[in-house]
């Protein structure tokens, strides 16, 4: 389904085509673009597919694809079961039985109308390969790509349930006449409930009115007849003739005698344009072409969907899908590596510029911070020489305090710049030696004290000595 509420449908026969634009608004379905391509005498079916849609605007790329029921073969039955799983086995054997074809031949799909009572109704659709083949490879050489695949005689179930008159729970019949066929279809709330093709059209109605009237009414009236006895409970209250602009008058009167019930002539304006601003459908269609069923199943695909698609086709969209799901993955891995790259480079782009910010304030700063350095020295330096604990009287006194009897200096060195006090003597023996340096580490004054340079002995007999103290200013130099 394409965006902004239009829904382009193509109904793909044999050897005529038809691709249709409808704006659905509220269930109303207003025609807005259409185009019939027949094969043509010269030339390929493809060429005049192509030709035809390239430019007028279509979206091609999200359309509902529509076979006529005169193509498929439908059959309706019930089962006794209401268990999905079990319906699906019991297809499987009503296939052989209800199917002329091999299922080498064939393409098929079925779906579950109804279930009551126990029962299933079931509706199996039926299409050789061949023809479904050659209407998939001509949308796809005309790059159209059919996104979900039904019958004409859904469309027309759908199209009746839209109908304004219509009730719910009201069983209908609908006669949709196009150029070589026709199609009878009952439904109920939207819902198939019978089919049937006849194979009368316009075109043989324009031959020999009298006589192909009557086979028409004949076939009708027959199918009807055979849905009655299938389903008793369905009771027709009418039947709703429509399809092509050329439909005799006199055709509804002759249907409403034989059927024995209403029929109400509808004609292609009243089925399409519900919409004033829609396209003029005596300008884009001719006399022979019946769009009801393509309205149908614009109105809602999305329930009427089949899964009739030929198994090369679904072999390459599966790989398409594939290919684009690895696409994807590839897209985000390097959208992932895009990213962390990304994520890195930007870090440290920030990051460097950040430290080229920090540099250039260090650069800025040094000098400041160097004054500041030396002014601090500076008051270091005044502080320690205005503190009075380390005076020159008050660490004299403490070293005097200290020294054992018999001890002697030669020099006191106090070095105020280095908070060092060096002492140089000499003592009768190594213990009064260590004894000063025990007793000077005692002192509140100083710290570290230890020899320096080695205790020798003189020829005298005294042990020189130098010991080295530092100021206890409390903090570490």
């Amino acid at each position: 389904m394409s965006s902004k509420g239009k829904r382009t449908v193509i109904e793909l026969g044999t050897d005529h085509v038809k691709l249709a634009e409808f704006a659905v608004r509220s269930g109303s379905v207003t025609l807005t673009k259409f185009h019939s391509c027949q094969a043509p005498a010269e030339g390929s079916f493809e060429e005049a597919l192509t030709d035809a849609v390239e430019g007028q605007g279509f979206d091609l790329h999200h359309v509902v694809g529509c076979l006529p029921r005169h193509m498929v073969t439908v059959r309706m039955f019930d089962l006794p079961s209401m268990d999905l799983a079990e319906i699906a086995g019991m297809v499987d054997l009503q296939f052989g039985k209800q199917v002329p074809y091999s299922r080498d031949e064939v393409v098929a799909d079925y779906r579950v109308l109804k279930a009551h009572d126990g029962y299933a109704r079931v509706a199996l659709v039926v299409i050789q390969r061949g023809p479904l083949r050659e209407c998939f490879t001509l949308a796809d050489a005309a790059g159209i790509n059919i996104e979900t695949m039904t019958i004409g005689s859904d469309g027309l179930a759908q199209w009746v349930a839209g109908r304004p008159e219509t009730i719910e729970g009201q069983v209908i019949a609908v006669l949709d006449v196009c150029a070589g066929h026709a199609d009878l279809v009952v439904a109920q709330d939207g819902e198939l409930q019978y089919t049937r093709s006849i194979l009368v059209g316009v075109e043989q109605l324009a031959e020999d009115e009298e006589r192909w009237s009557d086979k028409l009414v004949s076939e009708a009236k027959q199918a009807l007849e055979i849905c009655r006895s299938e389903s008793p409970d369905l009771d027709v209250s009418r039947l709703l003739l429509t399809g092509c602009a050329r439909i005799p008058e006199a055709l509804a009167g002759a249907l409403s005698d034989a059927l024995q019930m209403p029929v109400d002539n509808v004609s292609p304006g009243q089925a399409l344009q519900d919409d004033p601003a829609g396209v003029d459908l005596d300008d884009v269609i001719g006399q022979d072409i019946s769009l009801t069923a393509m309205a149908g199943v614009a109105r809602d695909p999305g329930a009427i969907a089949l899964k009739l698609f030929p198994a090369a086709t679904l072999r390459v969209r599966a790989m398409i899908s594939r290919a684009k799901g690895l696409t994807l993955l590839g897209v985000l891995l390097v959208a992932a590596l895009f990213s962390g790259s990304f994520y890195g480079i930007s870090k440290y782009v920030v990051r460097k510029a950040q430290s080229d910010v920090v540099r250039a304030e260090v650069e800025r700063t040094l000098p400041s911070v160097r004054r500041v350095g030396e002014m601090q020295a500076v008051i270091n330096a005044v502080s320690a020489r205005e503190d009075a604990r380390f005076s020159s009287v008050a660490l004299l006194g403490a070293v005097h305090g200290a020294v054992p009897e018999d001890v002697y200096f030669d020099a006191v060195d106090i070095d105020m710049a280095e908070q060092l006090v060096t002492l140089r003597g000499a003592g009768p023996t190594r213990r009064e030696v260590r004894e000063l340096v025990n007793n000077l580490e005692k002192s509140p004054l100083l710290v570290d004290v230890k020899e320096s340079g080695g205790t020798t002995r003189d020829r005298g007999g005294r042990f020189r000595f130098q010991i080295v103290g530092k100021f206890d200013t409390g903090t570490e130099k």
